[in-house]
This record gives structure tokens, sequence and C-alpha cells, in this order.
């Protein structure tokens, strides 16, 4: 009789750990809405991010998108409003929203006055729609050259910053004559400059 006793001890036993695991599974599992949530984030983040066709795979790991591609101008672009930036290689975290662009780093800007630049290496964040430009940062527009050693783009507000330093400052040029700075303010439509830090330049006679 012990026998049959022990048995049935053992399945009742059985049988409330498998209810307690699957309660551990249900608590550990995201709920259905916030498996949506989840899921319409990561659409949302997608939609700022293009890879162009190439050799290369991509991993996505928790909450960071790594993307392993063999090395290529624009092999991957980011677009926000009127402006693309193309880049080499990504790696792109969900979590902070950053995606890390490697260079070399073109910038297109359409419009009436087409933009053209270029960087060493470019940070774009999905959540305030804003790129940052480092290292050889480099603008022309409508005869207009401008170099700085960072610049952050404001698309939605249709401008930019262009850092430099004492050493090293922000230079723009047309055949009119030049201004430099420390810190200028940029204009994406039409080009034009505002030396906000450290004004100096010069310019030829009309």
């Amino acid at each position: 009789a012990s026998g049959p006793r022990r048995a049935r001890r053992e399945l009742v036993v059985a049988a409330q750990c498998e209810r307690e695991e699957q309660k551990q599974r249900q608590r550990q599992a995201p709920r259905p809405r916030q498996r949506h949530r989840q899921q319409q984030q990561r659409e949302a983040d997608a939609e700022a991010l293009a890879i162009a066709p190439g050799d290369g795979e991509a991993r996505l790991k928790e909450d960071r998108l790594e993307l392993d591609l063999k090395p290529a101008p624009r092999a991957v672009e980011v677009q926000q409003g009127k402006s693309k930036a193309w880049g080499s290689r990504l790696d792109y975290d969900n979590a902070s929203g950053d995606a890390r662009l490697a260079g070399p780093i073109e910038l297109e800007r359409s419009g009436d006055k087409p933009l053209q630049g270029n960087a060493q290496r470019m940070i774009y964040n999905v959540d305030d729609e804003i790129l940052r430009l480092f290292g050889e940062v480099r603008l022309v527009q409508d005869g207009r050259t401008s170099t700085a050693d960072s610049a952050v783009v404001r698309e939605k507000d249709r401008i930019a910053y262009l850092f430099g330093s004492k050493d090293k400052p922000v230079r723009s040029q047309n055949k009119d004559g030049f201004v430099e700075g420390s810190r200028v303010l940029y204009n994406l439509d039409t080009g034009d400059v505002v030396v906000l830090e450290g004004v100096k330049g010069e310019f030829q006679d009309p």
C-alpha cells in the first residue's frame, strides 16, 4: 500500500512543480500588448534606416542591431527630411536610439540650393532626429564651402551648428571672401552663415 501512496505523492509534487514552472514562464513572457508596443517601436526605428544591397549580415542582440557589412561607400543610408546621409558601416542601439555610422560619410540635401557634405563619421538619433557629424566636416552649397571639426544638423529647424576651435576654427568661404569662428550657425536652405563666437573675416571690395 505504501508503494501506491508514495507514487501518488510524487505525482502531486510533480504537478505542483509543473504549475509553478508555468507561472514563472508566464511572468517572464512579455504580455501581448507589450510585445505589440515593442514591435511597433522596432518598426518605427527601422523606417529611419535603410541598408543598401551588399555583402554582410545583420544581427539583433536584445536592444542592439549590429550590421556586419563589407565596408563600401553608401552601404548604409539614413534619411531625415530633405537630408540623406550614407556610411560604410552601422551600429544601431535601440535603447538610446543612436545609429552610429562609420565613414566615409556622404551627405546630400535637396532643395532650391542643394547641399553636399562629407565627414569621417556620424551619429543619428531617431528620437530627436538630429544628425551629428564628426571629423573633417565639409559642406558645399551655392558656391560656398564650409569646413569644421564637427556639426549638428537639425533638419526640422533647417539649420546646422558648425563647431571648431581657437586653433582650428570653422571656415566658410565663397568668391567674395571668408569668415571664421569657433561656432557658426548655418542655414540649410540658403547656405548663409552667422558666426556666433570668435568672429573673423575678410571680404573683397565690390
